[in-house]
């Protein structure tokens, strides 16, 4: 049995592990991804940790630099979001099923903390296109749309995350892609349910699991390599003595 009073928690628990689950699925392809957890950052936690999410967020752009696209899925007055950094632009893509940007400012804020420090500390190493100190925000208008009056977009969030581990998705051409725009059919929810179910199974609960729940979990999940400039400093060559 859940309580009521930690049904928001089991949501974030949920989407923490759907993050390893798109984590898992994208290794073998060749996506640059990264993903925030909601555990860490909701609007709850922002509400009494401040600055502490801050310092979370501060140290994520630093560490994923070298990412395409950060994900965070964030949960506000009891509806999911799916927020999609992207460093490279300076901007971030809201993903709402509902659509209601306006109610998502404390993240938002919070997000422009971190990046303002990001671009002032010089730890960007040349990968921001844009001269800015804060993001630019988009709402993606081709997206799957949640019905009225219905308790399921923790479900969307976890179909729009799945996009960017899918082979050939690019947000930025979603009109030309032909994406819809309605609402998720039942099977869909099914096989979202059966697949999520089967990670969790195999991999999570299975003692050889590789994200077993007996194993320390990490709090930033990615599918890429330390930025650029570490990497470069790991293959640079030797110089040789000379006499």
């Amino acid at each position: 049995m859940v309580l009521d009073t930690e049904i928001e928690s089991l949501g974030t628990q949920a989407h923490w592990l759907h993050e390893w689950h798109c984590s898992y699925q994208v290794r073998s392809m060749n996506h640059k991804i990264a993903f925030l957890d909601p555990t860490v950052v909701n609007f709850d936690k922002q509400c009494t940790s401040e600055a502490e999410i801050d310092r979370y967020l501060f140290d994520a752009l630093v560490k994923l630099n070298g990412c395409d696209h950060i994900l965070l899925p964030y949960l506000s007055h009891h509806h999911w979001i799916l927020l999609v950094i992207n460093i490279d632009d300076s901007s971030i893509c809201i993903y709402d099923s509902l659509r209601g940007i306006d109610k998502y400012q404390t993240i938002l804020s919070a997000l422009n903390r971190a990046y303002k420090k990001y671009r002032r500390s010089g730890r960007s190493y040349g990968r921001c296109k844009i001269d800015a100190t804060e993001f630019r925000i988009f709402e993606h208008k081709y997206i799957l749309r949640q019905l009225e009056a219905t308790d399921l977009c923790g479900f969307y969030v976890m179909r729009y995350m799945l996009y960017f581990v899918e082979d050939g998705y690019n947000h930025r051409n979603a009109e030309k892609l032909g994406l819809d725009t309605s609402e998720i059919l039942p099977h869909v929810f099914k096989a979202l349910t059966d697949e999520f179910c089967g990670f969790i199974c195999h991999h999570v609960v299975d003692p050889t699991g590789e994200y077993n729940i007996n194993k320390v979990p990490q709090r930033v999940q990615s599918s890429v390599p330390p930025p650029r400039d570490q990497a470069a400093k790991k293959l640079a060559p030797r110089k040789r003595k000379t006499s």
